[in-house]
């Protein structure tokens, strides 16, 4: 017998503060932000929403969840990348203050991290761990999973095998939607990858 899994994943939509490297900071959506994320949603259900604990993934995932009557997970696990003094900085001002340093990161974000950032290998064993929790946890559910980029692109190196300095090329739309199926059998799990939309 065969278990299916689906997970569809949620970047969250425009946040208050203008582009930068929020991570950790705790910035609400604006009301583009809120249009982006219903319009994706449309008319698709889920069993269950598990949710970043950061205002602009769980002000949606708790609003969804009121009006569709779903279950609400909030699991710090799913929370982005902690940038640590660059949190909170625009591409510009990171690059006046430490030049060459944004793309030294991309090119190998665990030999070049922001100053006092989490430790990338230690975030992406993170996203690993709450992945494996997430399929467990849901298994044979439509999952939402409510989320930010750089979840998105740790999901994308474990799940397709893919180096991180790929996965950065890799855009992730405000409130785009990338959708994993999970089929797990006794003789393992085969993983497919469906789709990944714009918002």
């Amino acid at each position: 017998m065969t278990t299916v899994t689906t997970v569809d994943i949620l970047r969250h939509g425009e946040a208050r503060g203008g582009s930068r490297y929020r991570g950790i900071t705790d910035d609400a959506l604006t009301e583009r932000g809120w249009r982006q994320m219903y319009r994706q949603c449309g008319e698709l259900h889920w069993d269950v929403v598990v949710s970043s604990p950061l205002r602009r993934c769980r002000s949606f995932a708790a609003a969804w969840c009121e009006q569709q009557q779903a279950e609400l997970r909030v699991d710090p696990a799913w929370a982005e990348y902690d940038f640590g003094v660059w949190d909170g900085l625009s591409a510009d001002q990171i690059e006046s203050q430490w030049p060459g340093a944004l793309s030294a990161f991309y090119r190998d974000p665990e030999r070049y991290p922001p100053p006092k950032a989490e430790n990338f290998r230690d975030f992406n064993r993170r996203v690993q761990v709450a992945w494996d929790k997430l399929l467990a946890d849901g298994a044979g559910k439509k999952v939402l999973l409510v989320s930010h980029a750089g979840i998105v692109r740790s999901l994308f190196s474990h799940c397709l095998q893919l180096p991180a300095r790929n996965a950065f090329q890799i855009e992730i739309p405000q409130a785009g939607l990338t959708r994993f199926t999970a089929f797990d059998s006794e003789d393992g799990r085969y993983l497919q990858f469906n789709f990944h939309r714009p918002g």
